[in-house]
């Protein structure tokens, strides 16, 4: 009997790992479009002078190749050390994009240039406070600091300066490229957003990003 035992035991660990392994390898991933660098002919000068605060989104759909160049943009790998398009106190890299569409949130991998599928649901509705205009955005992208990189260097404080940095390489590039934004940051729900997320508490939800064509 206690033989038995033994083995159903170690036939349930077997099982739970290989379970596991293959929730893992199968996790939705998407490999987006390699980021246009050139596709944006306007200057830096124009996109400052266009740059304006957008609450009132087309329900036009943003392409996989658009949203490719706009995380790029956001805080994507721009050399070979792996280093980022927006800098970051002490190097810490602790910014993670998420982005919210109607059938779920992903996570962006700068290193891989992919979109993770990390749940069915959308974290727009925890995210957007009295801002009920988001919705009508097709996309949303949060940015999340974690905390865990800077080592006990004052993350709140590193954290929401480097959420600061990436915030406006959005906001630049949506005025280059005829898209619509605004920064926000209302009081939202960090554990309800880090149970959505399946991160620990160490990542804190910072700005989030409604992003879409601009209605006339």
């Amino acid at each position: 009997m206690k033989h038995n035992l033994f083995y159903v035991s170690v036939l349930s660990l077997l099982m739970a790992g290989f379970s596991a392994s293959f929730n893992t390898a199968n996790a939705q991933q998407t490999q987006l479009p390699a980021p246009q660098k050139g596709s944006v002919t306007t200057s830096l000068m124009n996109a400052l002078q266009n740059r304006h605060s957008v609450r009132s989104y087309k329900s036009k759909t943003i392409s996989d190749q658009t949203l490719s160049n706009l995380l790029w943009a956001a805080n994507g790998v721009n050399r070979k050390d792996g280093r980022r398009t927006a800098p970051s106190a002490i190097n810490a890299q602790d910014i993670e994009l998420y982005v919210g569409k109607s059938d779920g949130t992903y996570h962006y991998i700068a290193s891989e240039n992919k979109l993770e599928k990390v749940n069915n649901e959308s974290f727009i509705n925890l995210v957007i406070g009295r801002n009920k205009f988001a919705l009508n955005a097709p996309i949303v992208i949060l940015l999340v600091s974690n905390g865990a990189n800077f080592h006990g260097h004052n993350p709140s404080f590193y954290g929401a300066m480097d959420a600061g940095y990436v915030s406006q390489n959005i906001c630049l590039y949506c005025a280059a490229d005829d898209l619509g934004t605004v920064p926000c940051a209302p009081k939202m729900d960090e554990v309800a957003i880090q149970k959505l997320l399946g991160v620990s508490t160490d990542y804190i939800p910072m700005i989030y990003h409604p992003v879409g064509y601009v209605e006339e």
